[in-house]
């Protein structure tokens, strides 16, 4: 991390621009070197979901050979697929890896005040306001990594990144007066709004450089991470692997991803939140086509739990600007 600071300060260049080209060098080095491997870690995780969609199998035609006392129970909430979460799962933890420390929005308190929220807050109040985990082993140890390092390293590494910029803006603005004086600007209006620019633009430039750092911050450490695999899952999510051609943007301002922030994360969230409802319909639907048919009290209690989850899929809908249709329940 110091050594890209270092780097950039060196070569005058944005710290992001470095991040993304040694995250892109770390991907393709992975891609070269590791295709064996991943290979063989798919084929054993596609043995263990045939294993466990087969001792799922094995376990409800035991329940559905058990007695009455077993059946009359009330349903509980079903598991979730990890991999049917995955995309999900990665979506969200992209903006995470990508964004990590950058405000997002602000929050207003119980008494009244305004306070920044950044990416990895407002993601972690949003799961944590519906208890929900990631599945992905792999994305849950990064997400708690990340979590970690917000915690104990991020409060003093950006004050002191913070300092640093407000000592470079004291420069800048001597520098500016410096120009001010030995320019030909003669009338004191014309010197008083000179300068009234330069201290804007010097702080704006500050607010930029600081947004930059927060921005890139989580990926910057992670980057350096002693875990292989969270180093190279780092890599390949912040990697950019297209490039918009500039013939879009010759002709119209084309918004970018960091510009679109607020509708895009808060759509993954949603997106998300939908799909574990929607595989604990799937999931309710094969309990319900296994209930014997003189257990009434259990399907009922079934198809209850599938109406409430058809209608927190609504208002999700509501979010993501897609039609849910209901089926008839008979």
């Amino acid at each position: 991390m110091v050594y890209i600071s270092d780097c950039a300060r060196r070569f005058e260049m944005k710290e992001d621009i470095i991040v993304r080209q040694v995250a892109k060098k770390i991907y393709q080095q992975r891609d070269a070197m590791g295709k064996q491997r991943m290979l063989q870690e798919a084929a054993d995780s596609i043995n263990d979901i045939i294993a466990d969609e087969q001792a799922s199998r094995g376990g409800s035609d035991v329940g559905a050979g058990a007695g009455t006392t077993a059946t009359t129970a009330a349903p509980a909430t079903p598991p979730v697929k990890a991999d049917y979460l995955l995309p999900f799962e990665k979506a969200l933890l992209r903006y995470v890896l990508k964004y990590g420390m950058m405000d997002f929005c602000t929050i207003i308190d119980g008494e009244g005040h305004e306070a920044p929220l950044n990416v990895l807050d407002y993601i972690k109040s949003e799961l944590d306001a519906d208890s929900i985990v990631f599945t992905t082993p792999l994305y849950r140890r990064t997400m708690e990594e990340v979590t970690a390092i917000a915690a104990t390293d991020w409060p003093g590494d950006s004050m002191r990144r913070r300092l640093d910029l407000e000592r470079e803006s004291v420069d800048a603005i001597a520098r500016g007066e410096e120009e001010i004086r030995n320019s030909n600007l003669s009338s004191t209006a014309e010197i008083e709004k000179a300068d009234t620019a330069m201290r804007e633009n010097v702080a704006v430039a500050l607010e930029n450089a600081f947004r930059e750092y927060a921005k890139n911050y989580i990926a910057r450490r992670l980057l350096a991470s002693e875990d292989d695999s969270i180093r190279n899952l780092t890599a390949d999510m912040v990697a950019d692997k297209h490039v918009l051609s500039k013939v879009h943007t010759k002709y119209a301002h084309v918004e970018s991803e960091e510009e679109r922030l607020v509708e895009l994360l808060s759509r993954a969230v949603y997106e998300l939140r939908d799909a574990i409802v929607a595989e604990r319909i799937n999931e309710l639907q094969r309990r319900l086509a296994a209930v014997a048919p003189n257990d009434s009290d259990t399907a009922n209690a079934i198809l209850q739990q599938i109406i409430n989850y058809h209608n927190a899929r609504a208002e999700y809908a509501k979010c993501l600007g897609e039609r849910i249709v209901l089926p008839p329940i008979k």
